[in-house]
């Protein structure tokens, strides 16, 4: 349980030095049938090699206007084709091209095993950077990192938040109790 409160605690902390780095794993996650890139456009058209394929999403909100640079590289197996879509507003799997602004299969100058872009981000909107895979199986373990002019922070899923929220209140119940058991010692 303990682990548990630290990495959803953890996961909900902001980045202060404007640089966000987030390891996952798209191992055993749902799958989706992924947006095409379209350039610097966002998608408007989805896969048909990447229909059922797993994803990781990671929401996030900056403090400040600017570009932002997203890079998410493969690590566990080494060089498994990663793939980047990021979301504004809203992500829901069930609409990959709803709310997309732009999808990335092999930046250069790596190639393969490494998925991103700039792209220019607003205070006080939530983002949603999906990695994924390029064919249903391409999946493993990556690590996300996004930096840029302003604060980074991660937004917990909403199951997170339940948890987080009654992990606190657990904790809060234990601490009470504890007062009172040292009150009525004395």
């Amino acid at each position: 349980m303990k682990a548990t409160l630290l990495i959803t605690l953890a996961s909900a902390a902001a980045c202060f030095a404007g640089t966000l780095t987030y390891e996952g794993d798209t191992t055993g996650q749902p799958v989706w049938n992924r947006p095409l890139q379209n350039g610097s456009q966002p998608p408007t058209s989805l896969s048909l090699v990447g229909t059922a394929v797993p994803y990781q999403a990671v929401g996030f909100t900056v403090s400040q206007f600017g570009t932002y640079n997203m890079k998410t590289a493969s690590l566990v197996p080494p060089g498994w084709d990663n793939y980047a879509v990021l979301f504004a507003g809203d992500f829901n799997a069930t609409q990959p091209l709803l709310n997309a602004l732009i999808a990335n299969d092999d930046l250069a100058p790596v190639g393969i095993g490494e998925a991103g872009f700039a792209y220019d981000l607003n205070p006080g909107t939530s983002y949603y950077f999906v990695t994924t895979g390029f064919e249903n199986t391409d999946m493993g373990t990556y690590r996300l990192t996004i930096d840029g002019p302003g604060n980074i922070s991660v937004v917990p899923e909403p199951g997170q938040l339940a948890m987080m929220g009654l992990t606190l209140l657990g904790a809060g119940g234990y601490a009470v109790r504890r007062f009172r058991a040292t009150q009525t010692a004395k």
